[in-house]
């Protein structure tokens, strides 16, 4: 017998058995105040260490060049005195100082760079108005730049693994509460609930009307609706905490610092409601789409007669982002293959020596758009693999339910070599110069597994299937199929340049320590 969602609300969100006893206000306002000092007192010794080896390089180590009469030590000591505070403001600016927005994604580092360059723009401006005995060396304003953006980002990626550990301890989290009691509230909430570490976010849990009908009428069988109860995050995050009307005495009582809206929980008036008893607060007030699930695409807001639309775009990676990503891919796996030939065919030749059967194996997988193809690898098991797996009926089970077999008896011996070393996925780089796949991207996928990714399948044809990807330095085959279907829609909410840059630095360890490859 199918259940609608709303029949299982009452157990999704139980009754909060204690009250959450939140810290002391004082004593995480201290946390922060420490972490911002810190981080901008950390940014000025990095400044002025700037400074210094910029005057060293310019003046000491390429002395040769051009340098104007009178005290340059003098002049520069003085300048970096002055720009030091002015670029702390720049940076401030740039709201990277905003505890909201720091320690979370490649757009910190974006910011970063484009304050150094709006800080070196003032500077050549205001070079102009200097005495001409007083002129700022152009070779010494270029090495700034390009060293301040250089030292200021690896101060920020050094504090963020500090930041990090501290969550990890339970400090320097945000609280958040989640208003709705409806399949949307709920998924808002796991989700929160999962990055809790490198976003600070900690969901203490739940107000609104739990025998309220949802807007959400999704029909959900028996088992679906056990299996999303036993996959509930540990914690407080399924806590239900009062109605929407009482969402004020909640946020004071917990000390709540944002609270995230379901829109669909809610009607029009209970929302202007719970939206102006908040205004007065401290809270950030966060506003959930309804349609989240399906925007990993990118989207423009346009007002038409005073109506915000959101337009949503088909495809994720367009215009020069696109054109940037193809020329990586191209650039990177020619140069790779190129490099790698004798290897690839000396693989090639102790593949076949090592069992019967063909060098390299064609998965059918589907690709951008919906399109099939086949991913080249160099072939790992038996020929008649399938016939040895099927006289073991537990391993189909397991196969079934995790896609993978962590002793799988159908993998030579040269292949097991190649799968813990990743060797085999290498002639996949032709796949990557075809067009058909990235270096970066969700893990390729074949049609049988598509079912396991329910209703973000659509999200996950509007990129290319990656050669690595966020699951294959978080973890590779040791993953859930839960915790691959998170890491490919983050990642592709989340695209950018210095992503791809990032995750393809971080695959060369993990590929060389070789966990999770089996």
């Amino acid at each position: 017998m199918a259940l609608t969602y709303e029949a299982s609300t009452e157990n999704l969100f139980p009754l909060a058995d204690a009250q959450i006893r939140p810290p002391e206000a004082q004593a995480r306002r201290r946390q922060r105040l420490a972490l911002l000092t810190g981080l901008i007192v950390l940014d000025a010794l990095m400044l002025l260490a700037t400074f210094q080896l910029v005057y060293f390089l310019r003046f000491q180590v390429f002395g040769f060049l051009f340098v104007p009469e009178g005290s340059v030590l003098d002049f520069y000591s003085s300048l970096a005195m002055l720009l030091i505070p002015a670029w702390l403001i720049v940076l401030a600016s740039y709201r990277l100082y905003d505890l909201r927005l720091l320690h979370g994604g490649t757009a910190e580092y974006r910011r970063l760079a484009s304050a150094c360059t709006f800080a070196i723009i003032v500077l050549l401006g205001f070079s102009f108005f200097l005495d001409e005995k007083l002129i700022i060396s152009r070779a010494w304003l270029l090495m700034i730049w390009v060293f301040s953006i250089i030292m200021l980002g690896l101060n920020r990626f050094a504090f963020r693994r500090v930041v990090y550990r501290l969550r990890k301890h339970g400090l320097a989290l945000s609280r958040v509460l989640v208003v709705g009691a409806n399949r949307e509230a709920y998924e808002v909430g796991q989700h929160l609930s999962k990055g809790r570490n490198q976003p600070g976010i900690e969901v203490i849990g739940f107000v609104g009307d739990r025998r309220a009908k949802s807007r959400l009428t999704t029909p959900e069988s028996e088992e679906q609706i056990k299996e999303r109860r036993q996959s509930m995050a540990p914690g407080p995050a399924g806590r239900w905490l009062g109605l929407p009307g009482e969402v004020r005495r909640v946020v004071e009582q917990n000390q709540i610092d944002e609270v995230v809206i379901a829109s669909t929980a809610l009607d029009t008036q209970e929302l202007f409601e719970v939206v102006r008893v908040l205004t007065t607060s401290k809270v950030e007030i966060r506003l959930s789409p309804s349609l989240y699930e399906i925007l990993t695409t990118s989207q423009q807001v346009q007002e038409i007669n005073g109506l915000p639309l959101v337009t949503v775009s088909k495809v994720r990676i367009t215009g020069l982002n696109a054109m940037l990503k193809r020329t990586l891919d191209l650039f990177v796996s020619a140069s790779v293959l190129l490099l790698l030939s004798p290897i690839l065919l000396y693989v090639g030749w102790r593949v076949r020596r090592d069992s019967a059967g063909p060098a390299f194996y064609r998965r059918r997988v589907v690709g951008q758009g919906g399109k099939v193809f086949d991913a080249y690898k160099f072939r790992t098991m038996h020929a008649d693999g399938e016939a040895i797996l099927a006289a073991q009926p537990e391993l189909l089970e397991e196969l079934a339910r995790t896609g993978k077999l962590k002793d799988d008896p159908r993998i030579t011996a040269f292949g097991k070599f190649l799968r813990k070393t990743s060797l085999d996925e290498l002639p996949q780089l032709l796949n990557v110069l075809r067009g058909q796949m990235s270096l970066v991207g969700p893990r390729m996928i074949t049609y049988q597994e598509m079912t396991k990714f329910g209703r973000w399948q659509s999200n996950l044809m509007t990129v290319k299937p990656g050669l690595t990807g966020l699951w294959q330095i978080s973890g590779r085959s040791n993953l859930s199929y839960e915790d691959r279907v998170r890491l490919d829609m983050h990642y592709i909410r989340n695209y950018s340049l210095w992503a791809d840059l990032q995750i393809l630095f971080q695959t060369v360890p993990v590929v060389l320590r070789g966990t999770g490859a089996y």
